[in-house]
């Protein structure tokens, strides 16, 4: 338990927050619901006027969610016993009667401002704010969904979503006329200038919950330890705090009859806590047929599967092609799409038996597969789309999808989203031809590109089991990233030389200009079909301004043939230490230090081989 502490009035309220289950329960051995339980009862006895906030997106998403349509989180939030909760995008994954009925059945209040029905009322088993008398306070709450509300959930399209500053404006006004001492916004807080209310909007004393983060903890640089979080962030007079999803971590805080902040606490939730004998009953009752089912080896892979959110929006990955094989060969595609949104739990299996709740839990989504017909030109308008690019993007350059079937070239450098050189199977991508895309009914809803896409076929099942199908009939797998996106941060363009002495093949390359040093065991030759043979020895001469990349003599012939056919595209691809002043990219003034993203630790290079 960490905490920031001022002199405390004697006439204080606390706020406990947030939720963010994700339709979640967690697992026995770590920090899961019944220990988070325990945590709030303590936190709640420890300080008087204390009251428990939820913040949403507790319904879905999960294996649970799948099976249940979020009905089992009801009975353990209830057992939580909120003031209020905040609705949030995932609350509606399984469309708005499921919502509402879900929202009925709860034993408190849901709130959201922003929320409203064709004819103008709050969603059914909702209000748009409320006031909660403790001790001698009166609190006012409500909630604002996320800016892309529409596009990541199965809300009516003639609903209405106002905008988060309007809904403010207007939760504050009324909530001020109701008496309310203290006015807190509980649900999804953004970071940093996503989330840009409490700058546009007065009269907000806090805002609670999370976009998963932790303030103070997870911001910290990698190098630094420290369990010390700094204390809430005060925006324009207004406290803002998030404490992380599911069940890391809760908050506290504390203010005065003059709704001055006078206390923070940040308790992290560890398998030392006891967990509650009431939620572990609500836990059992609902998972136990779920266990029987799934709850065992489905398949074994060899290495491990990095179902991180860093690695899957990063960069190609070993379950992000395994998925998305699966998708493409159920539905007999010329290639599939998979958002790496759509890919959860951020942990690292295996090497190992899975089980195949493992598997439901990363794509925990009710998603259906379908298949689109989609112009070549309309493939390449998408997976450009979905580039993000240095210096605007806060995470780095990433690629924002796993695909199969497909390559392509992409780069995110100076504000340049773009994605270039495509193939389909081994053939070049024809922006007017007509290709069958395996994808998520997501993200056909969700994205403007792909909305006039003709839909020929949809799935029974959802894409979790599909591809957990796929997995067990496999038995043993040992997936491999296979060069499917190729990222290029510098194009050293055509070999100017190729050597043939000592036994090797060497091809001879300008020199990066934005490179500090190569990574020699990185470097590949690639075609539109894979790799072709891997470099035995590199070597950049700063002085002779060239880049040398040999290959065994025993890959020479199918490096001859690739080079010398006219169908074939070779090319060199390899890491390289970048050079930060090189970019220009600054924050604060000073280089940017790169690469950014975290799922990368190095760039990488693309030269070309035009015949031998």
């Amino acid at each position: 338990m960490t905490s920031a502490t001022a002199a405390v009035d004697d006439e204080t309220v606390t706020l406990v927050y947030d939720t963010h289950f994700d339709g979640r329960f967690g697992d026995d051995d770590e920090p899961n619901i019944a220990r988070y339980a325990t945590a709030v009862s303590d936190l709640l006895e420890e300080h008087d006027n204390a009251v428990f906030v939820g913040g949403g997106d507790d319904l879905s998403p999960s294996v649970l969610s799948l099976v249940y349509e979020g009905e089992h989180m009801v009975p353990a939030l209830n057992k939580l016993d909120p003031v209020v909760n905040g609705v949030s995008h995932h609350d509606f994954d399984f469309g708005a009667d499921i919502a509402a009925d879900r929202f009925e059945d709860s034993e408190f209040p849901w709130v959201n401002a922003q929320l409203l029905t064709d004819d103008g009322e709050p969603v059914p088993g909702t209000e748009r704010w409320t006031t909660v008398d403790v001790g001698e306070f009166t609190i006012g709450f409500f909630s604002l969904a996320r800016e892309d509300f529409t596009s990541t959930t199965d809300y009516p399209d003639d609903w209405q979503v106002l905008g988060q500053t309007e809904a403010a404006e207007e939760a504050v006004a009324a909530l001020d006329d109701e008496g309310a001492d203290l006015i807190v916004c509980a649900g999804r807080v953004p970071q940093g200038d996503k989330f840009d209310v409490p700058t546009e909007v007065a009269g907000v004393d806090a805002f609670v919950g999370s976009s998963g983060d932790v303030d103070g903890i997870d911001d910290l640089p990698d190098d630094v330890v420290d369990e010390t979080p700094e204390p809430p962030t005060i925006i324009d007079g207004s406290v803002v705090s998030r404490v992380g999803k599911e069940f890391g971590y809760l908050g506290a805080l504390t203010f005065d009859a003059a709704g001055e902040l006078v206390d923070y606490e940040l308790v992290e939730v560890t398998t030392d806590i006891e967990p509650d004998a009431g939620m572990e009953a609500i836990v059992e009752e609902w998972r136990g047929d779920l266990e029987d089912e799934y709850g065992h080896p489905f398949f074994e892979t060899d290495v491990p599967l990095d179902v991180r959110v860093d690695t899957n929006y990063g960069t190609e990955s070993a379950f992000g092609n395994l998925a998305t094989d699966a998708m493409r060969e159920y539905a007999d595609a010329d290639l599939a799409i998979l958002n790496p949104g759509g890919i959860r739990t951020n942990d690292v299996y295996g090497p190992g038996e899975i089980d195949g709740l493992d598997v439901l839990n990363i794509l925990p989504f009710p998603n259906r597969l379908v298949v689109a017909e989609v112009t070549g030109e309309t493939i390449i308008e998408y997976l450009s789309s979905q580039v993000s690019a240095l210096p605007w993007s806060s995470f780095g350059a990433q690629p924002g999808k796993q695909v199969s079937g497909v390559q392509y070239e992409w780069r995110g450098h100076d504000g340049d989203a773009v994605a270039e050189n495509f193939y389909v199977g081994d053939e070049p991508l024809d922006p007017e031809e007509t290709y069958e895309l395996a994808t998520l009914d997501f993200l056909l809803g969700a994205r403007d590109v792909l909305a006039d896409a003709e839909v020929v076929s949809e799935s029974d099942e959802f894409v979790g089991q599909i591809v957990l199908d796929a997995l067990e009939e496999a038995g043993q797998v040992s997936p491999r990233t296979d060069e499917r996106m190729l990222r290029v941060d510098e194009d050293v363009g055509e070999s100017r030389d190729v050597d043939r002495t000592r036994g090797q093949l060497t091809f001879v390359f300008d020199a990066p200009v934005t490179a500090v040093d190569v990574v020699p065991e990185t470097f590949v030759a690639v075609t539109q079909t894979g790799v072709v043979a891997e470099a035995v020895d590199v070597a950049l001469d700063e002085e002779a301004a060239e880049l040398r990349v040999a290959f065994d003599r025993t890959d020479t012939g199918a490096l001859t043939s690739a080079a010398n056919r006219p169908d074939t595209d070779l090319r060199i691809f390899g890491d390289y230490e970048p050079d930060d002043e090189a970019f220009g990219y600054e924050d604060d003034g000073d280089s940017l230090e790169l690469p950014v993203a975290a799922a990368i630790d190095a760039y990488r290079l693309k030269g070309t081989v035009d015949g031998l």
